[in-house]
């Protein structure tokens, strides 16, 4: 029995720790700097999500950045991963501003069977399969990434 409460403990453990991480890279586990009795605090500066956090300065993403984080997204989208052939990747366009922070990439890519998403089980026509993903970035977090005019592969999910 104490072999079992053992392991639970450390299964408790390690989840407590795994979400206390997300909320850190979420940028919820941000504690404001110490105000020392006497002290101003320093001014509140303009975060990306409109609040304000106290001596924080609002992150610039550049271009390059934002096509990391869509091209790191498309990589473990469930179309890609599912039958993505690598060597057919490519950026088509990119276009956007830095004032806004709002980037869109467009990547030309081909799959192996038909569809989209996880296709595990089902039956596919065995046929080469153009697609072509708009992925829209706006400050560091992907927007919107739709495939092909058809397929939201944020939601897992037709358009129409």
């Amino acid at each position: 029995m104490k072999g079992k409460t053992a392991i639970r403990l450390r299964s408790l453990l390690l989840a407590g720790s795994l979400f206390i991480a997300m909320l850190v890279i979420a940028g919820c586990g941000r504690v404001p700097p110490p105000v020392v009795p006497g002290e101003t605090p320093p001014p509140a500066q303009e975060t990306p999500g409109g609040g304000q956090t106290p001596g924080q300065e609002t992150k610039v993403i550049t271009k390059e950045e934002s096509q990391a984080i869509a091209l790191n997204f498309l990589l473990g989208s469930a179309t890609y991963r599912f039958d993505g052939i690598p060597n057919s990747l490519v950026l088509a366009r990119s276009e956007g501003d830095a004032t806004s922070g709002r980037w869109v990439f467009d990547y030309k890519f081909q799959n192996r069977q038909a569809g989209y998403g996880d296709r595990t089980g089902m039956i596919l026509a065995q046929v080469i399969t153009d697609h072509q993903a708009e992925i829209i970035v706006k400050l560091g977090v992907v927007q919107s990434a739709i495939l092909d005019g058809q397929w939201d592969e944020l939601r897992q999910k037709p358009l129409r």
